[in-house]
């Protein structure tokens, strides 16, 4: 099967809002190197805060996988808004910071890991606690990275 067909600039776009995902000149590989190393940094930094934080305030309540989650949330809005206010990032730059650095960054599984760990001990407040404060933090961490970079940006303007 031959694909999509190829645009006037010769890269083929397989989703509907045109994101290259492969080329000639090799930018596919380039996108899959920097969605690759983001990811690794993100996973190495959640791993490192992880350990940091985890020392300071113990096990009572999984506070360094809330943290991380949140910081990931706002980084990603602001992302989102860079990319879109402006189309200040690149494709690749997108990939590796969006899905590549808070994807390896931020961790769903573990938040529902941490949250089954507290209602196995019975602590069914820290389980609503970290549930809620975890989504509507989040929610409200990438709406204020966003908000972030849109004012940043309209003040260069």
């Amino acid at each position: 099967m031959p694909g999509p067909p190829r645009k006037a600039d010769g890269y083929r776009r397989h989703s509907a809002d045109g994101a290259i995902f492969s080329c000639r000149g090799g930018l596919f590989i380039r996108q899959t190197l920097a969605l690759a190393i983001g990811g690794g940094a993100g996973a190495a930094l959640r791993y490192a805060v992880g350990r940091l934080i985890g020392a300071h305030w113990g096990a009572a309540f999984p506070l360094a996988t809330l943290l991380i989650n949140l910081l990931g949330a706002f980084i990603l809005g602001a992302v989102m808004a860079a990319a879109l206010e402006r189309s200040a990032l690149s494709a690749t730059a997108r990939l590796a910071l969006g899905p590549g650095f808070c994807g390896g960054f931020t961790t769903f599984s573990s938040w529902m890991v941490d949250s089954y760990g507290l209602l196995a001990a019975g602590k069914l407040g820290a389980v609503a606690a970290n549930l809620l404060v975890s989504a509507v933090g989040g929610l409200l961490a990438v709406a204020l990275g966003a908000l972030s970079v849109r004012t940043m940006l309209r003040r260069q303007a």
